[in-house]
């Protein structure tokens, strides 16, 4: 899900994996691929 883009850079958001079942957040146009026990 795309929450903010500028122009064609996604500035925040989110990556869903169907796999695994986990959402990576996109933060200030940068995703986090840690998963949610490794991040802070």
């Amino acid at each position: 899900s795309v929450f903010e883009r500028s122009d064609d850079e996604i500035i925040s958001g989110d990556l869903y994996c169907r796999n695994c079942d986990i959402h990576f957040p996109i933060e200030d146009g940068i995703p986090n691929m840690l998963l949610p026990e490794m991040r802070e």
